[in-house]
């Protein structure tokens, strides 16, 4: 199994098998809180949720963006 640190206050690991945050979606996608907060929360979007926190696989974030690219997403 890898290795897991803690960095920023998330959860990290290598490639695209990377836990983003909360923090990190919102600086990726150049979205507020409020957005990022509703776009993890959508049933449609591929979160992991480890006690009271969400994560996204960075690998999960790019084949989502991939499936919904030219569309317009709404939450």
């Amino acid at each position: 199994m890898a290795s897991v640190r803690k960095k920023n206050g998330g959860i990290y690991r290598n490639g695209d098998n990377e836990l983003l945050t909360y923090s990190d979606l919102q600086r990726i996608l150049n979205i507020g809180p409020e957005r990022a907060y509703q776009l993890l929360r959508s049933p449609s979007f591929p979160t992991i949720r480890i006690n009271n926190r969400y994560y996204v696989r960075r690998g999960s974030l790019m084949k989502w963006l991939e499936l919904y690219e030219g569309r317009t997403f709404l939450v």
